[in-house]
């Protein structure tokens, strides 16, 4: 990859990522209470997709500390909600899919 084509995905990143990607293993019936406590604290919480007992969120990243998020996902954790969690930052790959799966 040369550096021109590094520096047009990197643009593509800033123009079309959105933030934070929060993906959670959740058991189906603790899914309806999780999403709820989620977007009660993160206000800027959508949920993207379900698939059986994995759920994603994307999380604007600008108005949302990551500390936040994890303060919320340690709680969650604490209260059996959920088995475990990972957030990462939107990646190129996120950005190409999503444009491509809004169209």
């Amino acid at each position: 990859m040369g550096l021109l084509q590094f520096a047009i995905d990197i643009r593509m990143i800033y123009r079309f990522g959105t933030g934070y990607m929060l993906t959670v293993r959740c058991e189906p019936a603790h899914q309806d209470e999780f999403v709820k406590t989620v977007t009660a604290n993160l206000s800027c919480a959508k949920l993207d997709d379900v698939h059986c007992s994995q759920l994603k969120f994307n999380i604007v990243q600008d108005l949302v500390k990551l500390g936040e998020i994890f303060d919320v996902m340690c709680s969650a954790k604490a209260a059996g909600l959920i088995e475990d969690f990972s957030v990462s930052q939107t990646t190129l790959d996120d950005v190409s899919f999503l444009r491509f799966y809004a169209l």
